[in-house]
């Protein structure tokens, strides 16, 4: 199954991988604009420098970052576009500057059974260059954006929202 990752991609012959983001192995079909280096190791993940963005317009902003040299290793992912949090996007625009025009930002997810929902970190967003082929966490250092926000999903807005 082709997964388009960039809106208006050409079709391309794509890299097939394995996935076990659902629990179940599976094949999945990703583009080359879709791999992703990361020079500095993502904390925690020291061995896992190559990734991949797997995604659909199904699943969309939800996102799935798949590290190539680690199989178990699948971080979810919410697309910033697709998250409001106030005055988070104006904030990331400030940091990265003209990268952000350039870049996809992401923050990493998780399901939280507790409440029933996710929570984001937002103190240390994933910036993906997708024309250097490069990623890179950045540390929001000094700032009052916390490492575990809870958001909700809002299916009519199709957008994760900050929870009250």
């Amino acid at each position: 199954m082709a997964l388009p990752v960039f809106a208006g991609e050409p079709p391309v012959a794509g890299l097939t991988i394995m996935t076990s983001r659902f629990g179940a192995a599976e094949q999945v079909v990703v583009p080359p604009s879709a791999l992703f280096t990361f020079p500095e190791a993502l904390p925690g993940l020291p061995d896992s420098r190559r990734f991949v963005l797997i995604g659909d317009e199904a699943s969309a902003p939800l996102f799935w970052l798949q590290s190539l040299e680690e199989a178990p290793v699948c971080l979810p992912m919410v697309d910033v576009n697709g998250l409001q949090v106030e005055g988070y996007a104006a904030h990331l625009g400030q940091v990265l500057g003209a990268e952000h025009d350039t870049s996809r930002v992401f923050v990493v997810a998780r399901f939280d059974s507790l409440n029933g929902g996710f929570l984001v970190n937002l103190l240390a967003p994933v910036v993906l260059d997708r024309h250097a082929c490069m990623g890179r966490q950045v540390i929001l250092e000094g700032q009052s954006f916390p490492l575990r926000r809870a958001v909700r999903w809002n299916a009519a807005t199709r957008m994760f929202m900050a929870s009250c």
